[in-house]
């Protein structure tokens, strides 16, 4: 009995090694076409495997070497990549002389999509380099391939690279450490997914996840009940390429995105029949040297090619933002339209003053309605057109007196404000004195074209003066301003009865107008007066006068007595030494020559001065 046992032992034994022997050096390579035919045909695309082998990985498993899928022949690069795959084989099928693939792992894949210059999808268009299969069978034979060859499948440690043609120079982003299960593959039944990966970050941060149903006849392959998740706190933007780096990686993010789809066809404008809603909530986003954006919460939708922004709320300086909006053609070129309210911001944190740098306080209020179009935020920027309105109230800039600060500036009329502060009465030298600005309430409309912001007109008031004018900004923060500086009636009068040259910049009414040039960088800005026009008033004014006095008709004049006749000075001494060259009588300078010298020395003063003024701006 013990020798029957044995010899059934050494039987199956022998049976089992020669079984393996026999799988393992099977030629499964000559199956490659095969593969590759039924591939091409469930993908409808090229596809090239350089070699095909058994190994053992938890079992008896096909390794497949060099796979690459291709939008089209002559594509420089593959759409998805890889360099080895396993799949789970039917043993017994195999000694049968059939393929039957189980399960399949695809280890570090790469799958690559580009964004072209028109907007679309490289590789998601209806391809003629592949003999689409005939129709009402085509889907078929491609679910029964896929039936086939693979019963589930997973990806391990992915990449997927986004490239998107439509910036200048193409943008890349990449999702990294890519993990993927597809179970349950099968014709007629949802087949659940799940999809976790990294976006610039050093773990996974976001998730995608739903069922699919595979192609039947004229219908394409469909996502259902996809649900999408994201955790911006995990985002490291110290992972973004150079160039991106350096103006973004100190931006700090928080907050979760989900978004929620019923239904997405797998096809060619997929953007016609999509249907989505989009939620961001405990959102932030903070900067160095800017207010942080707290608590903020979106809702958005999006049907067909447009995204509508249903409702933006968020908390920034102290002040509560709200938007709406909406983003059409977002398949082609994308045209955006939305209204922005930013109510009682406080201004000390919007314009954070540098050390010895005046600062100012208050509220500030926005409105405003602008659309714009194109492909990326630069695009959108640049062509914004819009209106809106920048309300002020409660301002007070510290440690800066614009009058004091102006007339300082007037270095053209020699020892201005000393001569004020001496002149002028007690309680309008204080107005030299204080070491604030207080600015009343006031509202500043403004328009957005062509990348530019230009409010006009602005008329900034407090209790002695109006600042009058218009200004346009940048997309950069570049501030240039032109305005008139008037100076309340009484506080002009007390000003000219001190300095008499200031009579010279009064209007008609008395009121003294001063030209100023505001420039700078936002918030750093500087008020500068026009000092060419102001030496040009005097020069002018002063002109007037004298030529007036020319004009009128002379008195009669009595002549000087000769020297030594009586009365007039002593004769020269004849005896004296002469020394040094005969000397030029002189005359006195005749009226027309006085207002040239005049003219001449104001002028020349006026041109020094703005050009020192126009080296300090």
């Amino acid at each position: 009995m013990k020798k029957v046992l044995l010899i059934t032992l050494i039987f199956f034994t022998v049976v089992i090694i020669a079984g393996a022997v026999f799988l393992l050096t099977l030629d499964v390579n000559r199956y490659r076409p095969f593969i590759v035919s039924r591939l091409e045909t469930a993908l409808g695309k090229p596809v090239t495997v350089e070699k095909i082998g058994l190994s053992w990985q938890d079992g008896l498993a096909l390794k497949i070497h060099g796979l690459a899928i291709y939008s089209r022949p002559e594509a420089p690069q593959p759409l998805f990549s890889l360099e080895s795959a396993y799949a789970a084989v039917n043993a017994g099928a195999l000694l049968n002389r059939q393929l039957q693939v189980g399960d399949v792992i695809l280890k570090s894949p790469e799958i690559r999509l580009v964004r072209l210059a028109d907007g679309s999808l490289e590789g998601f268009e209806k391809n003629p380099a592949v003999e689409p299969a005939a129709p009402g069978k085509g889907d078929t034979a491609a679910a029964a391939a896929l039936s086939f060859l693979i019963r589930s499948l997973e990806l391990r440690g992915g990449v997927l690279i986004f490239r998107d043609e439509t910036e200048n120079p193409p943008a890349e982003w990449q999702l990294t450490d890519v993990d993927a299960e597809l179970q349950d593959i099968g014709w007629g039944h949802p087949s659940p997914f799940n999809v976790r990966a990294s976006f610039i970050s050093g773990r996974q941060n976001l998730s995608v996840a739903g069922k699919l149903f595979l192609p039947a006849p004229r219908t394409p392959a469909i996502l259902k009940d996809v649900h999408f998740e994201t955790d911006l706190a995990a985002v490291d933007l110290n992972r973004l390429p150079a160039d991106q780096r350096a103006q973004l990686q100190k931006l700090r993010l928080a907050g979760k995105i989900t978004a929620d789809a019923p239904e997405v066809p797998l096809e060619p404008g997929v953007w016609k029949t999509l249907k989505s809603q989009i939620r961001l909530t405990d959102g932030s986003m903070a900067a160095p040297d800017a207010p942080a954006v707290e608590q903020i919460e979106l809702r958005a939708g999006i049907q067909g090619s447009q995204l509508t922004v249903d409702s933006l709320s968020a908390l920034l300086a102290g002040g509560e933002i709200g938007a709406s909006g909406k983003i059409e053609n977002l398949d082609t070129m994308p045209q955006a339209s939305f209204q922005l309210t930013a109510a009682r911001m406080d201004i000390a944190q919007i314009a954070k003053a540098k050390q010895g740098e005046p600062r100012p306080t208050g509220r500030a209020t926005l409105l405003l309605n602008a659309a714009g179009s194109g492909r990326n935020g630069r695009q959108l920027l640049t062509s914004l057109q819009g209106e809106g309105k920048l309300a002020l109230s409660e301002v007070v800039i510290h440690d800066f007196n614009l009058l004091r600060e102006i007339f300082d500036s007037l270095s053209i009329i020699p020892g201005l404000v000393p001569r004020l502060k001496e002149r002028l009465p007690p309680d309008y030298q204080k107005k030299f004195e204080v070491n604030e600005t207080r600015l009343a309430a006031t509202d500043i409309p403004f328009q957005i074209s062509n990348g530019l912001i230009a409010a006009n007109p602005i008329r900034i008031s407090t209790e002695d003066f109006q600042l009058m004018g218009a200004a346009t900004v940048t997309l950069d923060g570049n501030l240039a301003a032109q305005t008139m500086l008037l100076i309340e009636p009484q506080l002009s009068a007390a000003f000219i009865r001190s300095v008499e040259e200031l009579r010279y910049l009064a209007n008609t009414q008395g009121v003294l107008q001063i030209p100023i040039k505001i420039q700078g960088r936002l918030p750093h800005v500087k008020p500068f007066p026009d000092l060419q026009y102001v030496g040009s008033r005097l020069a002018v004014s002063k002109a007037e006068e004298l030529i007036g006095g020319f004009l009128k008709p002379k008195k009669e004049e009595t002549a000087a007595p000769a020297p030594g006749a009586p009365g007039g000075p002593p004769a020269p001494d004849a005896s004296a030494p002469q020394t040094g060259a005969t000397p030029v009588p002189s005359r006195p300078l005749s009226k027309e020559e006085k207002v040239f010298s005049i003219l001449g020395q104001i002028l020349e003063a006026t041109g020094e001065k703005s050009s020192q003024s126009s080296t300090q701006q």
